[in-house]
C-alpha cells in the first residue's frame, strides 16, 4: 500500500483562519477519506498557509488562474501581479505568457508581458517556471510564468 501526501495550499485557508479546529479536522477527515476510498492507498493532507505567493511561479500561476476564472480581464490581471511585485526585492523580473481566447475575442493571440530582467539564457540564474491551463466561458487559456529571482 502507498502512502500519498497531498499539500492543499488554498482551499482550506478561509477554514483554518476562522481557528475553529473542529471544523477544518472535519474536513480534512472526509477528504481523506474520500482521496483513500477512490485511490485505495493511505493519504494524508496537510494545509499550507502561503504568505506570499511571488515565492513560487506555481503559487503565482495558481493565483492568476483564479482571477482569469473569475472572468476578470488578463490586462488588469496582469497589471496588478506587477504593481505588487515591484514591492519585492528578493525579485529580479518575471515574464507572463497569456494565450488563448483572451477577452472573449474570436482568435486566439499570445500576450507576452514581462517586468524587469527574465533571461533565459544565462545558466546562472535562479528562475522558476510554471505552466497551468484554466478553462474559461470563452475556451482554454493556458499561462506560463518565469520567475526570477536575486
Amino acid at each position: 500500500m502507498k502512502n500519498v501526501q497531498y499539500i492543499l495550499t488554498h482551499n482550506f485557508s478561509k477554514i483554518i483562519s476562522q481557528r475553529k479546529s473542529y471544523l477544518s479536522v472535519k474536513h480534512l477527515t472526509s477528504l481523506e477519506s474520500q482521496i483513500e476510498k477512490n485511490l485505495l492507498c493511505h493519504s494524508s493532507i496537510l494545509p499550507v498557509k502561503v504568505n506570499n505567493e511571488y515565492k513560487s511561479a506555481q503559487l503565482l500561476a495558481n493565483y492568476l488562474t483564479t482571477e482569469l476564472t473569475k472572468n476578470r480581464s488578463y490586462k488588469q490581471v496582469l497589471k496588478k501581479v506587477f504593481q505588487k511585485a515591484k514591492k519585492f526585492s528578493f525579485l529580479k523580473g518575471i515574464r507572463i505568457a497569456c494565450s488563448g481566447r483572451l477577452g472573449g475575442v474570436e482568435l486566439a493571440k499570445t500576450e507576452v508581458k514581462k517586468m524587469g530582467q527574465t533571461s533565459l539564457n544565462i545558466f546562472a540564474e535562479k528562475i522558476d517556471y510554471a505552466s497551468v491551463k484554466v478553462s474559461t466561458k470563452f475556451g482554454i487559456i493556458g499561462v506560463k510564468i518565469w520567475v526570477c529571482f536575486i
